[in-house]
């Protein structure tokens, strides 16, 4: 996961640290501090352009110069896509294979098929360039968008000779046994997709205490595969398998958005109060 300016976090299954520091950087295609609100809502809207990543000060809270009037009641449900690590923090590396740089391109086929195959629903990116992120600005973004669900995206790693996907989720005490389950479910149909895609085995999935996983909504960190085994490391270094791979995990979402909130729902005020929730749990 990310770092968070208070408490950092582990990846898991390794003793890599997060970085906890962030660097400023803005969106280099399009600069929505020179484009009025409106249109830059639209091009939310319309592009999954996420103006809540323009940029980052340290320690990795979210600044934004653009507020984007985005209004999650046009949607049956939005998805938080986090692609995990970034910037300084590039997770776990071995050989050309690095952890930042295939869960960002991962994230971003994600994205691009759920906004143009299931137009009830929106998925959005936490990240959409190389920026060191903590927790708490991943969690903001999908406060901001008024998400129903958040799924991160990650690479394995580990000093052993291990291989194959992996899901988590986290649950514990006071924790809502609807969400929980909804997670659990989530983990292992999204763990069975990107194994799918890539052609790898299903290795577990698992409670993962992580702040980035404390949430009110359900929300699930998919470990791809280990980039430190030589089979899995292939494989998620070839674009082909990472589409395929994006696609199982985008249509995973979307029949799991379609069956808990229909998009005939959308006559029905859907979303019109999410605006005023957060996705963080108080513990």
């Amino acid at each position: 996961g990310g770092a968070d300016s208070q408490q950092p976090v582990q990846t898991v299954q390794s003793a890599q640290s997060s970085a906890q520091t962030g660097t400023v950087r803005s969106v280099s295609n399009t600069e929505l501090s020179q484009i009025p609100n409106q249109l830059a809502a639209y091009m939310v809207s319309m592009l999954g352009t996420n103006g809540d990543n323009q940029a980052l000060s340290q320690g990795g809270s979210s600044q934004t110069t653009v507020q984007p009037q985005f209004d999650a009641s046009q949607y049956a449900m939005v998805v938080a896509i986090d692609p995990g690590h970034g910037g300084s923090d590039a997770g776990w590396e071995s050989g050309e294979a690095v952890e930042k740089d295939i869960a960002l391109k991962v994230a971003e086929m994600v994205q691009s098929y759920i906004n143009q195959n299931a137009p009830a629903y929106f998925a959005v990116l936490t990240r959409n360039s190389d920026v060191a992120m903590g927790d708490q600005a991943r969690l903001d973004v999908a406060t901001t968008y008024s998400a129903g669900l958040l799924v991160s995206i990650h690479c394995n790693g580990s000093e052993l000779e291990l291989g194959g996907t992996s899901a988590a989720y986290w649950t514990g005490d006071g924790d809502d046994a609807t969400r929980a389950a909804q997670s659990e479910q989530l983990a292992q149909t999204l763990m069975g997709a990107a194994a799918e895609g890539f052609g790898m085995w299903e290795r577990e999935v698992r409670v993962e205490d992580t702040p980035l996983l404390h949430t009110t909504i359900p929300s699930v960190m998919v470990e791809m595969g280990y980039v430190t085994y030589s089979l899995d490391n292939e494989l998620m270094q070839q674009e082909s398998l990472q589409e395929e791979a994006a696609q199982a995990i985008a249509q995973a979402l979307i029949d799991y958005m379609q069956q808990v909130a229909p998009a005939d729902t959308l006559n029905n005020d859907a979303g019109a109060d999410a605006s005023e929730s957060s996705v963080v749990t108080e513990n």
